[in-house]
């Protein structure tokens, strides 16, 4: 089911005109499902390991550097560590 057709469901059970595109609406009440829906999502992403979402990444560190004075670098679509 694609986020269009979740909101559109749900401005349907609440009596709002239902809306032809979510993201790119100027629309106050769609702007707000819009965000609702990414709320639960965020959510839903972190209440478990989901395995399509669990990543395995490797930091390779030198014995002789300093290791409290060197930022080694995180992935872009790290959420956190399992």
């Amino acid at each position: 089911m694609s986020l269009l057709t979740m909101v559109q469901r749900s401005t349907d059970r609440i009596g709002i005109v239902k809306p032809t595109a979510v993201a790119t609406s100027a629309d106050q009440n769609v702007r707000q499902l819009f965000g609702l829906a990414n709320q639960e999502l965020r959510e839903l992403a972190r209440a478990h390991d989901w395995q399509a979402l669990v990543k395995e990444h490797t930091w390779t560190a030198i014995a002789s550097e300093d290791q409290g004075s060197i930022a080694y670098p995180s992935p872009n679509d790290l959420d956190r560590f399992i």
